[in-house]
């Protein structure tokens, strides 16, 4: 979209406008024509900035400087001599943002500062410098991926869609560069391709002079749309991530003027810590701990009651609960508590899968590390252990289709194993 915003001033504008590395030619153009309606380019800021004065037949040129680095907010000091030779060549420098530097013609001989040619394999070499760094993270990522699967004991926490979440728009962020890098290596093919063929090049569509396609756009929206579908299944979904998406987004922009303006690569990387460090404190305000979950209702509506168990107790009893989600996973924790000090007595946790082999994992990591006791002979199922923790007896069984966790104040009996199986096995 372009928008005309007027501040600091009435000379001065700013337009929107966002130009890929392929556009060279449609950028200077587009700065050309300003000139003649009387806006005259001065800078990058928020947008293009231009004043306002008498209209001027003024010729830029907009290069695509790979010493420069996608951070920075200003002219990155290796390009400095650059800027000698493209002097004595007739060009002043304006500004620089990115890759980008901008100049304007000061004599009618002046020598052009690179060909068409160079020009194109410029913004293709930009894109190639990008996935230095994402080569290393996407195989150390994939690595991380496979440990956590293969190696993590708690598989059902995850798979929970919090922490799928943010392991989704890790694994986002690193893929973008490759993202961005196939789509531009497309564009450099066709341009090539063109010049072998007839000799022309021009870099960018000379009958479209703004442009409001960005691949990056489309890379968010993407995004966006898988994370919702994930959100979709534990919270709001469609209004909670594009919200976060969108706060992250202009955090990070925000930060960037103010520090790459000052600090340059280094402000960069500053700001991509700080712009995480805000992504993750509004996942813990969103979802805060599981126990923060907890939701108390009446103990009469769980699927296991205290007084199934021990129909002698009569006492006042509080329910509270909480459920989670996963991908392929789901469960349910009760906690029955008793009298007004609402001691806790009886808590219990129903896992379940399509996979037995998630529940069997989980099986697993409930039961490591204990001296557990194999008790499957009094709950006959697939598999049953019990121990002993502080003073609750705790019992892990795994009943093929779902998995229970029970903990309660005292050993069961025969009788009462055979009341929760009949209540809690389906």
């Amino acid at each position: 979209m372009n928008i005309d915003t007027r501040y600091w001033g009435d000379n001065m504008i700013h337009k929107f406008i966002y130009y890929n590395y392929f556009e060279s030619d449609t950028f200077a153009s587009y700065l050309h024509e300003m000139s003649l309606q009387g806006y005259h380019f001065k800078g990058f800021g928020f947008g293009l900035k231009f004043e306002k004065g008498e209209p001027k037949d003024i010729v830029y040129d907009a290069y695509v400087f790979n010493k420069q680095k996608e951070g920075d907010q200003g002219l990155n000091p290796n390009s400095e001599d650059f800027l000698g030779y493209c002097k004595e060549a007739g060009w002043q420098f304006i500004d620089a943002n990115q890759r980008w530097i901008i100049f304007y013609k000061v004599r009618e001989d002046a020598v052009d500062i690179a060909t068409k040619e160079e020009k194109l394999d410029n913004a293709f070499a930009v894109r190639k410098d990008d996935l230095k760094f994402a080569r290393i993270l996407l195989p150390l990522f994939a690595i991380y991926i496979i440990n956590s699967v293969l190696l993590n004991p708690n598989i059902f926490e995850l798979l929970e869609y919090r922490n799928l979440t943010i392991e989704l728009g890790w694994f986002l962020f690193i893929l973008s560069p490759f993202f961005l890098y196939f789509h531009d290596k497309k564009i450099y093919q066709l341009l090539r391709s063109k010049y072998e063929s007839t000799g022309e090049l021009y870099l960018g569509n000379p009958n479209k002079k703004q442009m409001y396609f960005q691949p990056r756009l489309l890379f968010y929206f993407v995004f966006i749309i898988v994370i919702s579908t994930l959100f979709l299944k534990s919270y709001c979904g469609f209004l909670i991530s594009p919200l976060i998406g969108v706060v992250v987004y202009c955090a990070f922009l925000c930060l960037q003027k103010f520090f790459c303006r000052r600090y340059g690569s280094s402000g960069y990387m500053a700001i991509m810590g700080i712009t995480i460090f805000i992504f993750y404190v509004i996942m813990m305000v969103l979802y805060g701990q599981k126990q923060a979950n907890l939701k108390a209702a009446p103990a009469d509506d769980f699927p296991l009651q205290l007084v199934d168990i021990d129909a002698d107790n009569k006492g006042i009893t509080h329910g509270a609960f909480t459920e989670q989600n996963g991908l392929f996973v789901e469960w349910t924790e009760y906690v029955i508590a008793q009298g007004d000090a609402a001691q806790e007595v009886l808590s219990y946790t129903l896992y379940h899968s399509s996979s037995p082999w998630l529940l069997h994992k989980q099986y697993l990591y409930l039961s490591s590390g204990m001296k557990a006791t194999d008790v499957n002979a009094f709950w006959k199922q697939k598999s049953a252990i019990a121990y002993k923790e502080f003073d609750d007896y705790v019992y892990v069984v795994d009943c093929e289709n779902e998995l229970i966790e029970l903990r309660y104040s005292q050993e069961l009996t025969q009788q009462q194993i055979d009341t929760v199986i009949g209540k809690l096995v389906k």
